[in-house]
């Protein structure tokens, strides 16, 4: 409970008159089949604006996927196209925008060390989305293309201040999203309850 979404989910939650009870289920496949759609949960913060499997609320932040590195250890990089990525360690989830501009740059073999998008903290807990961003601080890799507020937070939280982090932003294809709230498709009232308490938040949830 020490991310970016949870801060959001309380703010709403307050605005509403309502508690927070979370449900925690492993970021995989079947997420929507398996747990809002059953009822399991009834909100899902954190997920992409026109992520059709659900009905989504306006965008209450965009965000996108970084370059990070240690600017003590190797030189500036701008951007996907640095030819120092060609020879680098290079660390990236699979089936990302990121990992897939690689693959077009033809950058791909053993310089590029692959991470699991999907996480189950029971089968592999060690898999987490952080491990990207330990390996590159412990020199295990010399990048990483990583969702900007998973490097945000050891960037502002953990004190590594050495960690350089570059926005990457390409025409050829999208590589930063708005990011909403999703309910069941049938809860029209419940996602207008929340328009509204993003709104009368927004402020707030910007700060």
């Amino acid at each position: 409970q020490e991310g970016i979404e949870n801060r959001v989910a309380a703010v709403v939650a307050q605005d509403l008159g309502w508690d927070v009870e979370y449900v925690w289920w492993p970021h995989q496949r079947g997420l929507v089949r398996r747990v809002l759609n059953t009822g399991r949960c009834d909100v899902l913060v954190g997920i992409p604006k026109g992520y059709d499997l659900v009905r989504w609320t306006s965008p209450y932040y965009r965000s996108g996927y970084v370059i990070a590195y240690r600017k003590d250890r190797i030189a500036e990089i701008r951007s996907l196209d640095d030819p120092q990525l060609k020879t680098l360690k290079v660390g990236a989830q699979v089936n990302t925008p990121p990992h897939n501009a690689l693959g077009q740059r033809g950058i791909v073999g053993d310089n590029v060390v692959v991470y699991n998008l999907m996480f189950d903290p029971n089968a592999h807990p060690e898999e987490y989305p952080g491990k990207e961003i330990e390996d590159l601080m412990a020199g295990r890799i010399d990048v990483a293309l990583v969702w900007g507020p998973i490097a945000g937070y050891f960037q502002k939280k953990k004190g590594m201040s050495a960690l350089t982090l570059v926005p990457i932003d390409e025409p050829s294809q999208p590589f930063a999203f708005d990011m909403s709230m999703g309910v069941r498709k049938a809860d029209a009232e419940l996602q207008g309850r929340l328009e509204q308490a993003l709104d009368r938040k927004r402020g707030e949830i910007r700060a």
